[in-house]
């Protein structure tokens, strides 16, 4: 070997060594990480002794290359194994994805089950929320929005079994009932619609456009409305892929069919006002219309397919993206209908804080006759318990 070929080897190979971490200093980064969905390490240490770990993280979050590496080991995982390239997920039957982490796979499987006092803390929260409503001259329904393995289990990896019949959900339905908290569990008619059709997203966390469809005209139904007729609605299908392929590369050879379904001429008027968090907007919706009742909702990522047809119904409606109800807010919009729309996979996570019992009287905090509240006049309202329903809005 020459010394200009030994040269131009030395200069190669110290190239190659220093491209990461000269990248991760000239290149610019995104905020986020890639499939992780969180945000890039800082160098913020809090105390000299934090420094080291603060570095490191930083530094593995930055390096040069790294993404793009990370990404062609996820598809060669995947696409050639059929593997999860990460503990986040898991890849069931026929390619499917569902979330492993956030308590994505816990709830159905019957781990964890509430003890006495979470339990207790849930009936207290929600009833003390249905009381302070009540007292505003509002109705309170909680709406369980089920998880994706409680509506397609069939298409679970062998290897995700049950450790228990019962889950918290069962436990959370059944235990509000008892207290007479109107609350409408959404697994068995979309379980029974996903017998015939895929009302979630393969690659997604969420239900499709037909899943939201059902799951809108059961919403609609317990509060008494009546749902828009079939050929009022629009159904259009898109591909792309869901959030969860995203997680595992780019997504773009996991695209799926993705029907969306939404009023053929809607009334509405929506706007939207930035929170503290920029992926969680505050959202508005108003229709002309001084004879419909308004709804305040306090929900997650689920209801987001369902704005658009449920504001349909109100003329005022405002969407808080946040478990904790704020008594402040509902006094605010002067509500007809109050909405408690929570996730299944989310009762595995602490109780929210109870913010309406602070706000009531000593004798408020008791529970009324079973007669209830004497409801505001309105010639569109019948807030039906869910026995008394009956299948008029489904269609």
């Amino acid at each position: 070997m020459t010394r200009l070929e030994a040269l131009l080897l030395t200069v190669g190979f110290a190239s190659l060594i220093a491209l990461p971490p000269g990248l991760a200093v000239v290149a610019p980064a995104t905020s986020v990480v890639p499939f992780e969905k969180r945000e890039r390490a800082t160098l913020e240490p809090i105390g000299v002794e934090a420094v080291p770990e603060t570095f490191e993280a930083w530094f593995r979050d930055h390096l040069g290359l790294r993404y793009p590496l990370v990404a062609l080991r996820h598809r060669v995982k995947h696409s050639l194994f059929g593997e999860s390239p990460t503990d986040s997920l898991v890849v069931g039957r026929d390619g499917w994805l569902f979330l492993a982490d956030d308590y994505g796979l816990e709830n159905w499987r019957g781990r964890n089950l509430f003890d006495a006092a979470e339990l207790a803390a849930w009936e207290a929260m929600l009833s003390d929320l249905q009381r302070y409503a009540n007292g505003l001259g509002a109705e309170l329904l909680v709406v369980v929005a089920p998880s994706k393995p409680s509506v397609h289990p069939e298409k679970l990896p062998p290897s995700v079994t049950r450790a228990a019949p019962w889950t918290r959900t069962d436990q959370f339905v059944a235990r509000l009932s008892e207290a007479g908290v109107p609350v409408l569990d959404l697994r068995a008619p979309l379980r029974a619609a996903a017998l015939e059709t895929d009302v979630y997203e393969r690659f997604g966390t969420h239900w499709n456009g037909d899943g939201a469809l059902i799951a809108y005209q059961e919403i609609v139904g317990a509060l008494g409305l009546t749902a828009l007729a079939p050929e009022a609605l629009e159904r259009t299908v898109t591909v792309g892929p869901g959030d969860l392929a995203r997680m595992i590369h780019s997504g773009s050879d996991l695209s799926e069919s993705k029907p969306r379904v939404k009023p053929r001429d809607p009334h509405a008027r929506h706007s939207e006002v930035q929170s503290e968090d920029e992926s969680r907007p505050r959202l508005f919706a108003n229709v002309d219309d001084p004879d419909l009742p308004v709804a305040i909702a306090f929900r997650d990522s689920f209801a987001t397919a369902l704005v658009p047809l449920l504001a349909e119904h109100f003329r005022q409606s405002t969407w808080l993206w946040t478990r904790t109800a704020d008594p402040d807010e509902i006094a605010a919009a002067s509500p007809d209908f109050v909405i408690y729309e929570i996730t299944e996979r989310y009762l595995m996570a602490s109780v929210p804080a109870n913010l309406a019992r602070p706000r009531m009287g000593p004798s408020e905090r008791e529970p009324s006759d079973t007669s209830g509240p004497t409801p505001r006049a309105h010639p569109q309202r019948a807030f039906l318990p869910a026995a008394d329903r009956t299948d008029a809005n489904r269609q």
